[in-house]
């Protein structure tokens, strides 16, 4: 078990089905964060959310099939705030868990 020095911390993934998008999304849960993780491939997030459960850690995972580069299917699913979604790149955001903090805005 890895230390805990996310625990409190909310972090959002996208693209966190595959490749770095999950290997952010395993540490960040592994290191105590609530995650959210997004991606395309539904079977992909069930593999992931089958690995995250096997941690010991004290980290949660909330899965969510979207394209977050449709801003429709963001409103569909909910997933997102409109200041995330869309966008083309892949991200990892760890918010501070003072409610001070904001999310900055994309570009």
């Amino acid at each position: 078990m890895s230390e805990q020095v996310l625990k409190g911390k909310i972090a959002i993934v996208t693209g966190g089905g595959r490749g770095l998008g999950r290997a952010m999304t395993l540490a960040m849960v592994d290191a105590g964060a609530k995650v959210t993780a997004a991606s395309r491939g539904e079977d992909s997030l069930a593999a992931l959310a089958k690995e995250a459960a096997s941690t010991s850690s004290d980290g949660e995972l909330l899965t969510i099939t979207a394209d977050i580069r449709s801003r429709e299917d963001c409103r569909k699913r909910g997933s997102f705030s409109p200041n995330v979604c869309p966008s083309s790149t892949r991200r990892a955001w760890v918010q501070p868990s003072s409610s001070s903090h904001r999310m900055p805005p994309t570009t």
